[in-house]
């Protein structure tokens, strides 16, 4: 499990059978390499959280902010936000995926209202992806619904959770009550905790499950500032060790420095929005282009401007790494042009 955007971090998950990564985490050429050995690789989707700026969000689908991460929980019960969960699904697969990580199920503890949407976005993904591999993290209060559906179960933060005011790693309960119901069914259960001090590493392996359930443990930097979500080659990278390659909610994958979220902001949202927008895709429209397929890679149907640019920006990452995993931040616009395969930067 590997959210960072390090290739040579990422090779150490030709160890495993199976790797959970960020979309944009391997280029296409390292993704073809280690499925052509056998290895099957999911992609990070959240479901329950956006994971981009708000202002592609209706207010309607907003439902409040989280505040450890500054992201916006969203009303799953919206069925224009399950639509974008799909297609976004959609690209995860076009690109050679073979399924999703389903992230922030949580938000049904924090709004009970959401679970029927919640389930089923699980049953959306499942129907029109009848042979994709999907893994659950946590989302407790809709497992007893999507055991059916979902290839396997991880219990992130099993004995181990973060502090967001001690802004460190703490013990937690261990307690695996939540997941032994589902025990020597077709559920793989995962357990995950993060250990960065001895004392921690200690009481992940006295807390270790067993019976079935698989243990994992991994290391990496806490969060040292609110994170700010942009393309995610900006993210800072955590330490790796060849225990495993493992990244949280927690984990810098969330993070930015402060000038890279002012350079982020400065270059994505008027490069995408304010030429895109407004200069090359009234122009190209005006002459007929049709903009159903950007790269490869299927277009969700958003309406209204803010989404057409939530949805550019997308793929203006996906599209540069894939081209270019080296990415300076400086290149965000080449990724856009990118995405509508108007040209390519291959200095």
């Amino acid at each position: 499990m590997y959210y960072g955007n390090n290739l040579e971090y990422a090779a150490h998950l030709d160890g495993y059978d199976l790797g959970i990564v960020q979309p944009n985490t391997l280029s296409l050429k390292a993704l073809r390499e280690l499925k052509a050995r056998g290895k099957r690789l999911v992609a990070y989707i959240t479901i329950g959280e956006s994971d981009g700026p708000s202002i592609g969000l209706p207010e309607a689908w907003v439902l409040g902010t989280n505040e450890n991460w500054g992201s916006k929980f969203v009303d799953a019960n919206q069925v224009g936000w399950q639509d974008r969960v799909l297609e976004r699904a959609a690209d995860i697969v076009s690109f050679g995926f073979d399924g999703f990580f389903l992230d922030t199920l949580d938000t049904v503890d924090v709004y009970p209202r959401t679970k029927p949407g919640m389930v089923r976005i699980v049953e959306r993904l499942r129907e029109r992806f009848p042979e994709a591999i999907i893994v659950q993290n946590r989302g407790f209060a809709v497992l007893e619904e999507t055991a059916p559906l979902v290839d396997a179960v991880m219990f992130e933060a099993y004995s181990t959770d973060f502090d967001f005011e001690a802004r460190q790693y703490k013990a937690s309960s261990g307690d695996a009550s939540a997941v032994t119901p589902y025990l020597g069914r077709h559920l793989k259960i995962l357990a995950l905790d993060y250990a960065d001090q001895p004392a921690l590493k200690t009481r992940a392996l006295e807390a270790r499950p067993r019976g079935g359930i698989h243990s994992l443990r991994g290391e990496h930097h806490q969060p040292q500032y609110p994170r700010t979500k942009h393309c995610p080659e900006h993210r800072k990278e955590p330490p790796v060790t060849r225990h495993m390659i493992a990244a949280s909610r927690a984990s810098p994958r969330r993070t930015l420095r402060r000038d890279e979220a002012m350079w982020g902001w400065l270059l994505v949202l008027p490069s995408a929005v304010g030429i895109l927008v407004f200069a090359v895709i009234p122009i190209l429209g005006s002459l007929g282009v049709s903009f159903t397929n950007w790269g490869g890679l299927s277009a969700p149907r958003f309406t209204g401007l803010s989404n057409y640019a939530r949805a550019v920006q997308d793929r203006a990452c996906l599209a540069v790494h894939a081209a270019n995993p080296g990415v300076r931040r400086g290149r965000v616009t080449l990724g856009v042009m990118v995405s509508l395969g108007v040209g390519r930067d291959d200095s």
